[in-house]
């Protein structure tokens, strides 16, 4: 049982951190830069970087106050990160998949295996053991490596198409189609990467499993879906309003709780959850599902991404030209593997540009894999670093690239409102 000292010192905390979060987070806003890179940078301030420098002791006193706190905050973490997890599932629907089949293939095929190939390939050519953590088998980096190249993050993405007015047109439903078959296939290498490094070697059957394992956890939860659905309303969730968020929060707990005892990943088994919870339709789901994203994102998830932020330590050495050249050369790759894909699926060349552009936000997704392959040792604290500084600045960009482009009447806007076989 934890002291009232403790009691005290852990509130103060969690207090600092989300208060902190919240208002770094309206400040980015207001710079018209995404909620969450101000939210990692109040993080940051409170880390070993910035407050850890100039005031160590109250540093220490908030975070390292006595032996168990680092456990109780990192129960925190992987509670805001299995909850933005759970609501970004939400937006991804299996059904979207089926539609448009002409320009998703294309897209898609491009945005995962030229990026993937590219980072197998440099990891192969080039030294970058120094990047690897002490748990990161070859494969297991290999995977993380080109995941970190591949990834799109559909919540920020989302938030930035709903603040430039396009989030009705084809072009969202496009990327937001393409990103979600996209992120699906990379969690299941995450998972895969997690299970390697828990065995700390690379063994082929392992890889087999932790893959079949994630194809069979998706398969049968999609499946199943419907039911799932069919029990949470029979179980009253319009007419309990104080028992609906935790029945609907249960079906996360559990998914993750199964993820983790079938050795998938905990990110991607609350992702799965999300989905499912996400098929349900009618007012009361739709209500329930938005007062759970509130509690998520007004409570949690901040203190996620600011606990992700203290732990980017640049007194432990960052190689900024390494994290230069990473952003630059997997953003070319990943927006060039993406122009060609729509180029090919016949797209103009400047929509298929602006796709590109969109689909390398990474974003939440981006700093959640930095997160899960630092905690299972799978990469080192530098590159841990390079990952975030990757995540934010992609997702400024693209908001950035994306307004201007709608602005500046491109053919982004050319699409919009266009009926087609994806978007009704």
């Amino acid at each position: 049982m934890m002291t009232n000292h403790e009691l005290s010192v852990f509130f103060i905390a969690l207090v600092s951190l989300l208060l902190t979060a919240h208002l770094a987070g309206a400040a980015a806003e207001r710079m018209r830069l995404p909620r969450v890179v101000g939210e990692i940078m109040a993080g940051f301030l409170l880390g070993p970087s910035v407050l850890g420098s100039v005031w160590p002791v109250a540093q220490t006193w908030l975070f390292n106050s006595f032996p168990g706190e680092q456990k109780v905050l990192g129960g925190m973490y992987w509670l805001g990160l299995a909850l933005l997890m759970f609501v970004s599932g939400f937006k991804v629907q299996a059904e979207s998949f089926g539609r448009d089949r002409r320009l998703l293939g294309p897209v898609v095929l491009c945005a995962i295996v030229i990026p993937g190939a590219a980072a197998f390939a440099i990891v192969q050519l080039f030294d970058l053991s120094a990047l690897a953590g002490p748990a990161g088998t070859t494969v297991s980096f290999q995977l993380v490596f080109a995941i970190a190249a591949a990834v799109t993050s559909i919540p920020v993405i989302s938030r930035i198409f709903m603040d430039i007015g396009i989030m009705e047109s084809r072009f969202a439903c496009v990327v937001l189609a393409a990103s979600t078959f996209e992120d699906i296939l990379l969690w299941m290498m995450l998972s895969v990467a997690t299970a390697l490094a828990r065995e700390a070697v690379t063994d082929w059957s392992v890889i087999v499993r932790s893959a079949v394992l994630s194809f069979l956890f998706l398969g049968i939860s999609v499946g199943l879906g419907p039911t799932i659905v069919r029990l949470l309303k029979a179980a009253g969730l319009g007419g309990d309003r104080l028992a609906a968020p935790a029945v609907v929060l249960s079906v996360c707990f559990i998914f993750a709780a199964l993820a983790s005892l079938l050795d998938v990943n905990v990110v991607f088994g609350a992702l799965v959850a999300g989905m499912v919870v996400g098929r349900g339709t009618g007012p009361g789901m739709v209500a329930v599902r938005k007062e759970v994203s509130s509690i998520a994102m007004g409570l949690f998830v901040p203190i996620y991404f600011a606990l992700v932020g203290m732990r980017i330590d640049m007194g432990a050495g960052v190689d900024v030209w390494g994290a230069l050249v990473f952003l630059f050369g997997s953003s070319l790759v990943k927006i060039v593997s993406v122009w060609l894909g729509g180029s090919f699926a016949g797209l103009t060349r400047r929509s298929a540009l602006d796709l590109g552009v969109a689909m390398n936000t990474r974003g939440g997704p981006g700093i959640v894999l930095a997160s899960v392959a630092l905690e299972f040792g799978i990469i080192s604290p530098s590159f841990f670093t390079t990952l975030i500084f990757a995540a934010i600045v992609t997702s400024a960009a693209s908001g950035v690239w994306l307004r201007r482009a709608a602005a500046g009447n491109s053919d982004l806007l050319s699409i919009r409102a266009v009926k087609g076989n994806f978007c009704p």
